[in-house]
């Protein structure tokens, strides 16, 4: 922010700060350090000190005796940045710090990583745990603890970080250090005594891992490494036009263009509707007896040529406050340019009549028949065969596996003789909120083309998994949510799938055949 106010105004921008904290801004030349030079947890003394000096003064500080500051975001960077009026500018800004400082740190002259292993104030420990896995899967590459290194002066171990193949570091000052390089970083970050507490996802992270998730993301901590040595690209997703907030989108390709649908909030309140994106975005006018319920998570499909859609209508039941949901499906029509739902249908099928919570049903089209993967029932993997309302065949096969969570919902495209099923599952303990550790998935799956629809193959391990990328006012945000409903493979190459992010944005990835993990 301080390297954004200097290339703005052209000056250098004041910075009040303790004098137990001095050696770092004045050793950066953009900025004009005011040295406080009493308790660094006096902040009422700092800002009165601040005022006598400067006309207009910020308080980014959140911490400080006799203070209770509000949470307002999922981390304190997050109102850092909203207290200084940059919330908006959040990971898009680079950070500028200069090197060699002071003297220089000898470079080890073969190839190593940099494990920043210590933090006084947000101690990790499974530290042990993490180097011992290291060593063990980078036997060729040196490791350097933090912990062991002498510097001059902090900002020294910048040219250490810039000629590491990665770093990966708990929750503290090189952390922060590591976004100033290019180098691959991995972020282990704290969640006591709250999430709060802990760093902010940002773009820069290679991954973003909370200290309490580390024991069921070792091995996911490992592979993103082995990814970030070998040169391996990361997955780029690319924004899609929704609504404001939109999210969980499906993608089709309908005729000569690529068609989708999204979920979105149209008051700040639990109820969504969907709408369509067919070069411009609208609402979908449903059945007037759909009326009032909300409409979510729509997935596109093809019947005879036809547009067809299917989508999840739930109610709260206002006594005990428990959600019931059942599955819709029904055409997809223009009429004098507006897009209609011409009928719903509800099939009828175990509890699909408000009775439970039905939901993630994955629609595709075989043999010129609807079917459903309905979901798994005692370890089998159900595919209904529907006409309109009424169930005509039901398929049981056994019930796919795999190390991340129950499979769920997704979408299905043709993959050669097979069908290639994207889905989601989820891992962690239950909840969203600031104690909460649900964290999605996205895999894929290889069936059989033809009744039962067996799976035969699955992911070894995930293409993508959630993370707390955050999008400020969006009041239905969830860290750690990715969920596919849509997918493309047709004259779209490669591979593209839809997907939505913590229920606040829609994306579109591209995956190579290798990114399956099959």
């Amino acid at each position: 922010m301080l390297y954004h106010e200097f290339l703005t105004y052209g000056s250098k921008p004041n910075l009040v700060v303790s004098k137990q904290y001095r050696q770092i801004p004045e050793a950066i030349p953009y900025i004009n350090p005011i040295i406080y030079d009493g308790d660094p947890f006096d902040l009422e003394g700092a800002i009165k000190f601040a005022k006598s000096k400067c006309d207009d003064v910020k308080v980014t500080n959140l911490h400080g005796m006799g203070f209770n500051f509000q949470h307002r975001h999922p981390s304190y960077q997050y109102d850092q940045w909203e207290r200084a009026g940059y919330l908006d500018k959040w990971d898009t800004l680079p950070l500028i710090l200069p090197r060699q400082i002071k003297g220089s740190l000898q470079i080890p002259d073969v190839p190593f990583i940099i494990f920043g292993d210590h933090s006084q104030s947000s101690p990790f420990f499974h530290k042990e745990d993490l180097a011992t896995a290291l060593q063990e899967n980078f036997p060729s590459w040196l490791m350097v603890r933090l912990s062991s290194v002498r510097a001059s002066h902090p900002l020294d171990l910048l040219a250490l970080m810039d000629k590491a193949d990665l770093i990966i570091s708990v929750d503290s000052m090189q952390l922060h250090m590591g976004k100033a390089t290019t180098t691959p970083l991995i972020a282990l970050v704290s969640d006591q005594p709250t999430r709060w507490q802990g760093s902010a996802y940002s773009k820069r992270f290679a991954l973003h891992c909370r200290y309490g998730d580390f024991p069921r993301r070792k091995d996911e901590i490992v592979r993103v490494a082995k990814n970030c040595i070998s040169g391996k690209p990361q997955l780029v997703a690319t924004p899609m036009d929704t609504m404001k907030g939109g999210y969980n989108p499906s993608i089709i390709q309908f005729g000569d263009k690529p068609i989708s649908v999204h979920r979105y909030h149209p008051k700040r309140a639990w109820p969504t509707r969907l709408a369509i994106n067919d070069g411009q975005t609208s609402d979908i006018l449903f059945p007037a007896e759909l009326d009032g319920i909300s409409l979510e998570d729509a997935r596109l499909f093809i019947h005879q040529g036809k547009l067809m859609i299917s989508y999840v209508l739930a109610k709260s039941r206002p006594v005990s406050n428990q959600f019931h949901c059942v599955i819709g499906y029904g055409m997809l029509v223009q009429r004098e340019g507006k897009w209609h739902v011409e009928k719903h249908i509800q099939p009828k099928f175990r509890n699909n009549d408000w009775s439970g919570m039905v939901k993630n049903l994955c629609p595709f089209e075989h043999d010129g028949k609807i079917h459903f993967i309905w979901g798994n029932s005692l370890n089998e993997q159900v595919v209904i065969e529907v006409d309109g309302d009424k169930v005509t065949q039901e398929y049981r096969s056994p019930e796919p596996k795999w190390a991340y969570g129950e499979i769920r919902g997704g979408a299905i495209v043709r993959h050669g003789d097979k069908l290639l099923r994207l889905f989601h599952s989820r891992t962690g303990a239950v909840g969203y909120g600031a104690h909460g550790t649900f964290q999605y998935h996205v895999g894929a799956s290889l069936m059989e083309a033809t009744p039962p629809f067996k799976t035969v193959a699955v992911s070894k391990w995930p293409i993508l998994s959630g993370d707390e990328r955050y999008v400020p006012g969006c009041h239905s945000w969830k860290p750690n949510v990715v969920f596919v409903a849509g997918a493309v493979n047709e004259s779209f190459r490669p591979l593209q799938i839809s997907i939505g992010r913590n229920d606040s944005s829609s994306e579109i990835v591209k995956l190579q055949e290798s990114d399956l993990n099959l």
